[in-house]
């Protein structure tokens, strides 16, 4: 499944961007976008750079949701505080 498929999902792509530049200043080095982003143009041979756009495009567009279910942890209905007010 791909982010691009709402309009929605282009906020996520932003907030992973914005995420991994956060990460990279909090722990230069460790982020894997960051540093596949900021190494792309500067790859010595084509494997690299199609390594770094595989790196990039992946981070960018796929994303895995959680196999866990948090909606039945809330205790209280959004239409039903509406219904009352």
């Amino acid at each position: 499944m791909t982010r691009t498929t709402s309009f929605s999902g282009l906020f996520e792509v932003f907030g992973t961007a914005a995420s991994a530049k956060v990460s990279e200043d909090q722990k230069p080095g460790k982020s894997v976008l960051y540093n596949a982003y900021t190494q792309w143009s500067g790859s010595n041979d084509c494997a690299t750079q199609a390594l770094n756009t595989g790196l990039v495009l992946t981070s960018m567009l796929n994303y895995q949701t959680p196999n866990e279910v948090f909606y039945e942890q809330v205790n209280f209905s959004l239409l039903d505080q509406l219904s009352t007010a």
